[in-house]
């Protein structure tokens, strides 16, 4: 009799390289980057690769840059060894690159819930250098920043920052290779890594304390984003929309789920889109839609969130079409408002909106909005509070009620209605000062206590949240002193460094509550040092419409808050109920010893006793990086003709040739701003 063999299957380690999609699915990975062929072939969404663990053994030691013994929390003296990468790297490149992935990716400008960059930066970093080298040049300019919370002071660490510099001249050898490169032919691929690139090259200026370069890079990217997109079918609207000028909206698609880094992409750039009209955009760029209709019920708080973005696309983009019609009939009436600044005219469009009689397709261009709304409440009503994250529960609040506000109280004739929701300011000013309470600033060496001057928050956290403009909102449209206290207290708090600035907007915002409070204290006698209630303030104490403005209105529109002054532009009516434009001035209130440059402004000679004049020489090659990178993109991205006018501006006369090199470099980076609205109607990623 035989004996059967039973035949054991050859034991052999399971393979953890393949993406989570096909692992969970258990089949073969093909493991291509960023997603998998058989991903791809049955249309499910690849989601990414493990990084692979450090291996637990002896610490090493790490040679750390001189003075990083007094930032313990930032540079610890070991670390594990570093993530593996598809390509090969130094070994302090590859401990900033751990830097990155276990602290700075949690303190990146805006929310790591709305805007997904553990997603976006953390799965395809691993595998494309220019990702990586724009990483680790974020991560070292996290760890070469500290902020003093009691003195306002900032200590960067000089090798640190050079180091950063230098990985950002990585990365931008590495893109103006995918720059040169690009044709009518180049893969989704192509146009992520640069989307992403710009994308951190943004942070890396927020940290950086450079405004206007942040928002260089942002604006760059959203062209180049919508450029590539309207080649889509599955992006582009299904038909075109045009606004009352007569120019095609430029409307974009959103995935409810999104399925690909395109998604996660577009997602990101329609959130910080709408905080360029914080700066002096009149409007956001994009208009997002939603793929798929509203449903009965979301899966998740990201599924809401997408479906809210695309409401308030649609409310933002009705509120500019009627503010345009306003604005002609005003001025039909009204000749002499062709001579006034734009701003002023501006607010008393926006006043004269609430009131202007609509034909019946803007109507119901309204109430489609208010209903979409309705639904949307409805559908977030089914998502168990258990199991969500807390933060994004606040957020999530803050967003909706900003733009439920803006939609309901939309055609109010007069400013007592606001005082039906005085309820819910202050339900919104608790969750907003939660919010913030939840962000304290883990890079300040002590704790800011209640009443302490200096922001108590990691930099630009409100990035792509609606946060400020909500809160800003509240401060203007509360007559509750104690309300409007509150959110300027709270606008105080919160670090705008590298987008905007909190004590110039506190200021603003405590202006409007002043003259307001002021003349209702003349009306009704109610005497100084009284709190006054929302229904003490009557109608002719009320400002109908408000616009933060600069001086002089030719003042750079980019920087105008960075003075000690600033402009308010009102909108009021008279006893006749005529509506009448006026304006007052502030000083913005700054801590008396708040520095007032960054660290490495060392143009200008103020260094804090750190830097040298070789660092003169790095900035200055910084700066000629950053140039040469800007003109390799605007060679392919305008035409000759448009290109023909970019030139270079005549050289600034300064105190020293290192100087004037600084100074020279940073003018041929950014075009004028008179170039921009040109420039960015050519501005396209795939030549015609």
């Amino acid at each position: 009799m035989t004996i059967p063999v039973v035949r054991k299957r050859a034991k052999r380690p399971k393979t953890r390289t393949g993406c989570r999609t096909c692992r969970a699915r258990h089949i073969k990975c093909t493991e291509e980057r960023p997603a998998c062929q058989r991903c791809v072939a049955s249309n499910r969404e690849c989601a990414g690769y493990d990084v692979p663990p450090p291996r637990i053994g002896k610490p090493q030691c790490v040679l750390l840059p001189k003075g990083a013994e007094d930032l313990p929390m930032l540079c610890p003296r070991t670390m594990p060894k570093p993530a593996m990468v598809a390509f090969d790297m130094s070994s302090y490149e590859a401990h900033a690159f751990d830097f990155f992935r276990l602290h700075t990716v949690h303190q990146l400008p805006g929310s790591s819930w709305t805007l997904s960059w553990d997603r976006l930066a953390l799965q395809v970093g691993h595998h494309e250098p220019a990702i990586t080298h724009a990483a680790v040049a974020l991560g070292s300019i996290h760890r070469a920043i500290t902020y003093s919370s009691t003195t306002g002071a900032v200590t960067v660490d000089p090798d640190q920052h050079l180091f950063a510099l230098s990985q950002y001249n990585k990365a931008m050898s590495y893109i103006r290779r995918y720059i040169e490169n690009i044709s009518d032919t180049c893969t989704d691929w192509d146009v992520e890594v640069v989307l992403l690139v710009s994308l951190l090259f943004f942070c890396f200026e927020i940290m950086h304390s450079e405004d206007a370069r942040a928002t260089m890079h942002l604006r760059t990217g959203l062209r180049i984003l919508y450029e590539r997109l309207r080649k889509m079918d599955a992006y582009k609207a299904p038909k075109k929309m045009i606004d009352v000028d007569g120019e095609e909206k430029r409307v974009v698609r959103l995935q409810s789920k999104p399925r690909n880094n395109m998604d996660l992409l577009l997602q990101t750039f329609v959130r910080l889109d709408g905080d360029l009209t914080i700066i002096g955009d009149e409007e956001p760029y994009l208009m997002p839609m939603c793929q798929e209709g509203l449903p009965t019920s979301f899966c998740s708080l990201e599924e809401a969130l997408v479906h809210l973005d695309a409401i308030a696309g649609a409310a933002h983009s009705n509120c500019r079409d009627i503010v345009i019609m306003a604005d002609r009939e005003l001025c039909s009436q009204r000749p002499e408002l062709e001579c006034i600044d734009e701003d002023m005219r501006n607010c008393l469009s926006c006043a004269y909106s609430r009131t202007i009689k609509l034909d019946a397709e803007f109507e119901e261009r309204i109430e489609n909005d208010k209903r979409s709304l309705n639904a949307w409440m409805t559908a977030l009503a089914h998502i168990p509070a258990s199991g969500q994250k807390q933060s994004a529960q606040f957020l999530i609040q803050i967003h909706f009620f900003y733009i439920w506000f803006i939609i309901m109280s939309w055609r109010d004739e007069d400013e007592m209605q606001i005082d039906r929701f005085e309820t819910q300011f202050a339900h919104i000013v608790t969750v907003a000062e939660a919010y913030v309470e939840m962000h304290n600033d883990v890079n300040c060496d002590t704790k800011i206590e209640p009443g302490q001057p200096y922001h108590a928050t990691r930099q630009a956290f409100t990035v792509g949240t609606d946060l400020v403009p909500c809160v800003s909102m509240i401060a203007f449209k509360s007559r509750k002193s104690s309300i409007r206290r509150r959110c300027i207290e709270l606008l105080r708090t919160i670090n705008m460094q590298g987008v905007f600035d909190s004590w110039y907007l506190a200021s603003f915002a405590q202006l409007v509550a002043d003259l307001e409070e002021k003349r209702a204290r003349e009306i009704t006698c109610k005497p100084e040092g009284v709190d006054l209630e929302a229904s003490e303030v009557p109608e002719a104490a009320r400002f109908v419409e408000i616009e933060l403005s600069p001086v002089n209105y030719t003042e750079h529109r980019q920087s105008f808050y960075k003075g000690d002054m600033g402009r308010l532009c009102y909108v009021y009516k008279d006893e006749a109920g005529r509506l009448l434009a006026d304006q007052a001035m502030f000083k913005v209130e700054r801590p008396p010893d708040l520095p007032v440059t960054k660290p490495w402004d060392i143009t200008r000679g103020r260094c804090c006793g750190l830097w040298k004049d070789y660092d003169l020489v790095s900035v200055a090659r910084y700066e000629a990086s950053l140039r040469h990178l800007q003109s390799q993109m605007q060679s392919f991205l305008y035409s000759s003709a448009q290109f023909a006018r970019y030139k270079r501006h005549e050289e600034v006369q300064s105190s020293s040739p290192l100087e004037r090199t600084s100074a020279r470099n940073s003018q041929y980076l950014y075009p004028p701003s008179t170039q921009d609205s040109m420039l960015a109607a050519h501005l396209s990623l795939v030549p015609s």
